[in-house]
């Protein structure tokens, strides 16, 4: 095994957590346009996607972006940049200017044997080295009229999404992890058939507790929380 990837993750690495705080409106319309029209570029083995061709995908997203209003105060305005987080082509956009903003900052810890992963606006990466030299590092990261606002964490201990992340002296920890602001012993929301519904999530979040809790006792924990949550909801906690 290679000495120096044994030692990329030791009693002394840190996890940084990177928010993108603008993650929806980084850049004006016309320089995610570029960008999307040289991604499909780069990445479509034939200039045609199905029966529409590259040029033809360009000028529907550039109309659909063209046409982005809202009704505002008695007035109608038009988006110049960012738009509704719920809206399919606005992430689609917004996700590939993250990955290729994050290109250089994967490339240098892919060089350091560093673990970079990312979920929308959210980076974790494992941490060598000072907090200076990553900042100094993310500020070098430079793309054309664009305008990122990040935020940096450094700990020994990360939460991220539904994830609480911990370096243990040199050893990796993970659980599932609950966020305090949230309704405890809760079921999501289910249209239709519920039971089935709820039967599947009581499976992915057992699955889930499997892939994230480094400890058995963390395990049967989580394991007794979705039993209750099961229990307060009126169902039993058997899997159908």
């Amino acid at each position: 095994m290679d000495d120096n990837k044994t030692k990329s993750f030791n009693s002394m690495t840190n996890f940084v957590k990177i928010k993108i705080l603008n993650y929806n409106e980084i850049a004006f319309y016309g320089t995610l346009l570029i960008m999307f029209r040289d991604f499909l570029k780069n990445n479509l083995p034939e200039p045609f996607l199905g029966d529409l061709s590259i040029k033809k995908i360009f000028h529907l997203t550039s109309l659909a972006l063209h046409m982005n209003r809202f009704y505002y105060n008695g007035k109608i305005y038009r988006f110049s940049k960012g738009g509704p987080a719920n809206v399919p082509l606005i992430q689609t956009l917004s996700e590939m200017f993250a990955t290729q903003w994050q290109k250089s900052l994967r490339d240098e810890c892919n060089r350091r044997n560093e673990f970079l992963g990312r979920c929308k606006d959210e980076i974790i990466l494992t941490w060598n080295s000072d907090m200076e030299e990553l900042q100094s590092i993310v500020k070098q990261i430079h793309i054309p009229d664009t305008s990122i606002e990040i935020q940096l964490q450094m700990a020994s201990k990360v939460q991220l999404l539904d994830a609480y992340i911990e370096n243990k002296e040199g050893l990796l920890y993970s659980r599932v992890n609950h966020h305090h602001g949230a309704q405890p012993y809760t079921l999501p929301y289910a249209i239709a058939n519920s039971k089935a519904a709820h039967s599947h999530w009581l499976r992915s979040s057992l699955i889930r507790a499997v892939r994230y809790c480094t400890s058995v006792k963390h395990f049967n924990r989580e394991r007794i929380y979705l039993e209750i949550t099961c229990l307060t909801n009126g169902y039993s906690f058997k899997i159908y």
